[in-house]
């Protein structure tokens, strides 16, 4: 998958979530969807492997454009499941949608420490949680803006 094919699949899980948020409540579990959606791309986005790269090259600091541009894709990449997240759940939308952006990204950060093609960052870890959350946050000012479904719709 190319860089485009996956910021538009973001941008349209993003929207998936965004519909959902204001839905009444029997559409909420729909939201699992973009979750299970994001995770998957994000580890098809992270994991794929590239050429090898010298353990050195790891551990030399990256150009600040080079980083600045990770960053920002980290954070993009995660914002869908933070929306999931908290477009399915009725209470604790903030600190589900962290500690699933955090465990998701830790555990694709462990992976990538095994192949040799990839260096893992906690930065990753912190923009990738910092995702989910303004994800998280979207859902949560959607939710203040719009008045709530009736209970019967």
């Amino acid at each position: 998958m190319k860089r485009l094919q996956i910021l538009i699949a973001v941008i349209a899980l993003s929207m998936l979530a965004g519909v959902i948020a204001v839905l009444p409540l029997r559409f909420r579990p729909l939201a699992w969807i973009v979750v299970v959606g994001i995770v998957a791309l994000a580890l098809f986005a992270t994991l794929r492997s590239g050429p090898s790269i010298a353990p050195a090259d790891c551990a030399f600091p990256v150009q600040l454009n080079a980083r600045v541009y990770d960053v920002v894709q980290n954070v993009v990449l995660f914002v869908p499941l933070g929306m999931g997240v908290a477009a399915a759940l009725v209470a604790r939308q903030l600190g589900a949608a962290v500690v699933c952006g955090a465990a998701l990204s830790t555990c694709i950060e462990v992976a990538q420490r095994f192949d040799p093609t990839r260096c893992p960052s906690a930065i990753d870890v912190v923009s990738n949680s910092a995702g989910a959350l303004l994800g998280a946050f979207f859902v949560v000012g959607i939710r203040r803006v719009l008045p709530a479904p009736s209970p019967l719709s």
